[in-house]
């Protein structure tokens, strides 16, 4: 039945592969950390988490699903909280994300900031290349390609 399959992916074959995703994360000394907060069809706050990072066993870079989190008024004060926490409780350190992945939000500037401050207090921070920083970067290797280099 279809409760059982959830129940069997969810709580038995899902921490497996969890488990063997933070350890390969682990790995890494620096990831990004892709963050979107929506609202999902229960008309609750959600805040999906993904991670971009160099996987050594497959030779590439690699964008993966990290977790959901169920939040209530999602203001950049509990997002901060939700992704310390996360990280926490999966043993990842702060110090291990290089950049945050983010759309261009106010909120979204200001837990940027937020989480910067939090590595300020450990000798680190977080590199800035603007707010949708993929664009930045695919327009960077897209003007590179022309040659218009001296």
């Amino acid at each position: 039945q279809s409760k059982k399959i959830s129940y069997v992916l969810a709580y038995g074959v899902g921490p497996y592969f969890h488990h063997d995703f933070i350890k390969s994360l682990k790995r890494n000394q620096k990831f990004v950390l892709c963050f979107d907060e929506q609202t999902n069809n229960k008309n609750c706050k959600q805040l999906d988490l993904l991670v971009r990072y160099w996987c050594y066993d497959k030779g590439l870079v690699i964008t993966r699903y990290y977790k959901s989190i169920l939040l209530g008024h999602a203001t950049a004060i509990i997002l901060k909280n939700a992704i310390m926490d996360s990280l926490k409780a999966d043993g990842l350190e702060l110090k291990q994300v290089l950049m945050l992945g983010r759309d261009s939000p106010f909120v979204n500037l200001s837990l940027e900031n937020m989480i910067d401050n939090e590595m300020k207090k450990i000798n680190c921070s977080l590199l800035k290349i603007g707010g949708c920083n993929l664009h930045v970067v695919h327009n960077g290797f897209k003007t590179g390609n022309h040659k218009h280099f001296i």
